[in-house]
This record gives C-alpha cells, structure tokens and sequence, in this order.
C-alpha cells in the first residue's frame, strides 16, 4: 500500500483533488511533445528501479492520435531511442519498446545538447502544432569537467536559449529528481519559457509527475468521478478511464449502465484494455449514456472523453509574475462552436473552486444567465495577484452531462534586484565617468573654490 499512498499524497498536494487533471485551454493547435530523461550513471540512485519506464509507458499510450512525440535519452551523448513522428498505434508500439530498454550508463548531464537536439527545428516549427518539451534530469548543467564551463553552458541556456524558445513558442517543463538537481536553474529554465517546474521527492512520484505535464503539452477534457461513479451522456463518443491501483490488486473491473460487467479478458471490440502492474488504461468507443461504474479497491481514477458538448477554458498562463490579475474565460461548445441556446445555458451552473498551496480557497460562482453574447462567461481571478501555487478547478453541471477541468498556475516573485556595491574613492585623481553625477558636481565645486580664493586674497 506504500506506492499507492505515494501517488495518493501527490494528487492531494498538487491537483486540487486531482494533479493529474488537464487543463483544456481553447485551441485547435495539435500537441508536440518532446521528452528529454536523464540516463546519467547517477540515475542508477535516483531512480534505482527504472520507474522511468512505466511513467514514459503511460504517456506513450495517452498521446492522441494526430499529435506528434519523440524521446531523446542524454547523458554525455545525446540519443533519439523513440523517432520524433506522428502518433498512432505502430508508433506506440515501437515507442513502447523502446522505452524498456532505457538506462544509466551515461557519464556527464548534457542539458544544453539534449535540449539543440530535441529542438533541431526551432527556427521553421509547423503552426498546426503546439511544441513542448519535458525534461527529467536528477542533476545539473555538466557538459565537462571544468567548473567554469558548466556554469557557462547553464548561463547561455537561461540568458539566450531560454528566450529563443519563447520566441519560437517553444515550452519547456521541468522535473527535478533528486535533491542534487540544480532546482534553482531548472525552474528559472521553466519559468523563462512558461512552462512548469516540479521536483519529484520520490522516483513512485513519476508518472503522475510526467501526466501532469503531459496534460498541460496535450490537454484533453474530464467527467467528474464521484466514488468510481461517473456519468457519460450521450455527446460522449468516446472514454478514457485511467486507473491507478496497489501492484497487489487481482482485477479491475467497469460496470455499464445496463449493468454490463467488464474487465481485461472481456472479448468485446469496442472496449479496448492496457494492463501495467502500477495502472490500467480502459477505452470505451461509443459508450451507453448512463453511470458507470469502476471497481477496483483502493484505486485513484481519472475518465477522460471525446465529446461534441465540451467545457472550452481560455486558461490564465501556466507561469507568470506576481502582480497580474488574470481572467478565466469558461465557454460551452458544441461540435466546437460555442452555445448561446437560452434554454440550454438555463440548466448550466459552473464552479470554480482556487485552492494556493498553502491551503487558502476561493469559491466563485457563475451560470448560464452569466453567458455573454459569444457564449463565454468571464471572471477575473484576483487571488491569483499574489505568489504562489494555484489549482484551479472548473466544473460545468447540466443535469444530463458534466464536465471538469482542472488548472495549474504557477506565479513567482521575480528575483530581487542586486543594490551596487557602495563606491570606493581614493585620494589620487578618479575620473567623472566612474562616480555618479552630484559628487562630481560636488567635487568641481571644491575646485573652482580652491582656485578663486588666492585671488580674493590679492
């Protein structure tokens, strides 16, 4: 039960009832994902039990098909085990065995190349895509040796790299899996490029981790789950129940509205079911509207779904500065325009439910009434002003269908600025240049006096 109070820890502490939960921020744009792991010979006691690979296993299988994926492994040599290229289910399948033979043989940590490597086509990125990358590493900036020339490399990398890929639109999540990660450089790297830094205090910590950013890179729409109970309406036309569960559990089962049972040796064409000792992904192609139910003791579960009717979240930003009061713009659509019905936006209620990392919450309220002219509903967020970790939880209620999107927002305090070290001015002749204005204003003062007073004298 230890793994399974692991992930549940991490799912209280960072997703507002659910880290794993997506942000779905309104957009056509197909995700880019690009993972960057780690495979330096110190991985061998960060990460003793390879838990790397069912955590990359698990994203393989949760990127859509359309999107785009690739894995680069560095060490003191960068490699390319899983080929940058469209997603679908050959390529799933040579990802997935590549990703069981990853392993801890490289001898420096190689950041920079791995980040040139993995983005090889900055300059000329496809605009139907939207590209990020996810770095794991347990340690810091070392492309030698020499001291010196890592905190070189890391210094290009925030001052230069880092605002290129801005620039380019290009954003960069970070995880820390160790306490000897540069944690400083890695979140100023996250930061910089609006995207999310996390360090994982267990390697168990991982998958949830890496669906975290995963959800942000490629985010996709939920239904709530209330006890194993979720209800699929009938714009549903297809769902993804992922399902985290002990290692010890004997089987995990999926009840139909109708009754139904259903499990992993169910011979049925529209339900398709992964098993992986840590978790089971169960998809269900044009499901029965209805409840439906997921038995398994102890699990913790998430139900993602293809929908005509969709919660759209114009979403504050993954990271920004302290300061700002951002607006969250919440929109039922339907086949992908937004819903301005009377009647329909009558049964609507929404709510969204601020919780700051260090437990202050904020409710706030709105309905369909609330919908403007362009179907959207708009709430500036001014809790989000101050510093600090925010979820930030939408739910939608219809009466017949339900939706919930959950929000990570990030806002730091920029870094204070360092005060001049206080001037020094010796006895010798210093040059105006090098002393600030008054004094050298105060100095030819003294001069000019010294200079006229034996004349006055005479």
């Amino acid at each position: 039960m230890s793994a399974l109070r692991s992930w549940l820890v991490v799912l209280l502490v960072l997703g507002a009832g659910s880290m794993l939960s997506p942000p779905l921020v309104a957009s056509e744009r197909l995700p880019d994902v690009r993972l960057l792991i780690d495979i330096s010979g110190s991985m061998r006691e960060s990460d003793p039990d390879n838990l790397r690979a069912p955590a990359l296993e698990l994203m393989v299988r949760l990127l859509p098909d359309g999107s785009r994926a690739g894995v680069w492994t560095f060490g003191e040599h960068v490699n390319m085990p899983v080929p940058h290229a469209l997603v679908d289910e050959p390529w799933r399948e040579r990802a997935s065995a590549a990703v069981a033979e990853i392993g801890n043989h490289g001898l420096l940590t190689n950041i920079p190349e791995a980040l040139r490597a993995a983005t090889w086509d900055a300059a000329r990125l496809h605009y139907d895509y939207q590209t990020s990358v996810i770095l794991l590493t347990d340690g810091k900036v070392e492309v030698s040796a020499d001291g010196a020339e890592n905190a070189a490399a890391a210094q290009l990398l925030l001052e230069q790299t880092a605002r290129e890929f801005r620039e380019a639109g290009i954003t960069v999540h970070t995880i820390a899996l160790s306490a000897e990660a540069d944690e400083t450089f890695l979140t100023q790297l996250a930061q910089a490029t609006g995207g999310l830094s996390e360090r994982v205090v267990s390697a168990e910590q991982l998958s949830a981790v890496f669906l975290q950013a995963l959800d942000i890179a490629a985010p996709t729409e939920q239904v709530p789950l209330f006890g194993g109970e979720f209800l699929i309406d009938a714009s549903v036309s297809e769902f993804t129940a992922l399902i985290f569960h002990d290692p010890n559990v004997d089987e995990v089962g999926l009840a139909g509205p109708d009754g139904q049972q259903y499990n992993a040796g169910s011979d049925n064409p529209a339900v398709g079911w992964f098993q992986h000792p840590r978790f089971q992904l169960i998809t269900v192609s044009e499901p029965a509207a209805g409840a439906w139910l997921i038995s398994a003791p102890s699990a913790i579960a998430r139900v993602n779904v293809l929908s005509k009717l969709s919660l759209e979240i114009d979403a504050p930003p993954t990271t920004m500065p302290e300061g700002r009061i951002p607006e969250i713009g919440i929109s039922l659509t339907e086949a992908g325009r937004a819903v301005t019905d009377a009647e329909l936006l009558g049964l609507l209620s929404l709510s969204i439910q601020v919780e700051r990392q260090d437990g202050e919450r904020w409710q706030l309220q709105a309905s369909g009434a609330d919908v403007d002219g362009a179907g959207e509903v708009r709430l500036p967020l001014t809790m989000l002003a101050a510093a600090g970790r925010y979820q930030i939880q939408v739910q939608a209620d219809g009466g017949s269908y339900q939706r919930e999107v959950n929000l990570i927002t990030d806002v730091y305090a920029p870094p204070p600025e360092l005060e001049a070290p206080p001037e020094s001015v010796d006895t010798g002749w210093v040059p105006a240049g090098w002393l600030p204005p008054a004094i050298v204003s105060l100095l030819l003062l003294v001069l000019v006096a010294v200079f006229m007073w034996p004349r006055r004298r005479r």
